[in-house]
């Protein structure tokens, strides 16, 4: 019975991009010679979940964030759109047609905090891809930006929301003292 089946994909897709066999890789988790393949079998089937140090040492051998691993456990397309309605309850999520194309649209009520970061979120996702579609950074520099995406990275949108947010405020304050 598969555990975790999403987390071993994203560790085979970075072994094979690091041209590295399981055995290979097991041996630089600091596995012995005689379990280092099985056990990386094991990660990539969804058998064995690794426990938080090792994901911290794949990062370190791939040369990403160990968030990477820690993706949603979506088995099917099911799994998928289930996903997607945990989304509408939660983030007032919406699908809709523009232009022929399906496209989700966030939910615009949420609250201002909430609407700025993901405005702030989701433009930094379009300014990548648009600059990795038009050639102004290489998909090794994009995969490069996806692949180090954590909670840091959040923290630098929720740091402008906030700023943003103070100063809105302080405005609206200046502005009911003027009157």
């Amino acid at each position: 019975m598969a555990i975790d089946i999403a987390m071993g994909r994203r560790i085979c897709y970075f072994r094979y991009k690091h041209n590295l066999t399981q055995k290979q890789l097991g041996l630089l988790l600091g596995y012995s010679e005689s379990t280092a393949e099985v056990r990386v079998n094991q990660y990539e089937n969804g058998i064995r979940r690794p426990k938080e140090a090792t994901l911290q040492r794949l990062g370190e051998i791939f040369g990403v964030d160990a968030a990477v691993f820690e993706i949603p456990q979506v088995y099917n397309w099911a799994g998928l759109m289930q996903t997607f309605f945990s989304m509408e309850d939660r983030a007032g999520w919406k699908i809709t047609k523009v232009d022929g194309h399906f496209a989700l649209i966030l939910d615009t009520k949420l609250d201002g905090s909430q609407k700025l970061f993901n405005d702030s979120v989701l433009q930094e996702w379009l300014d990548m891809q648009t600059a990795l579609e038009q050639g102004k950074i290489t998909r090794e520099e994009y995969d490069d930006w996806r692949y180090h995406y954590n909670e840091l990275s959040l923290g630098k949108h929720t740091t402008a929301v906030n700023k943003q947010l103070d100063e809105a405020w302080l405005r609206e304050s200046e502005t009911v003292q003027e009157e």
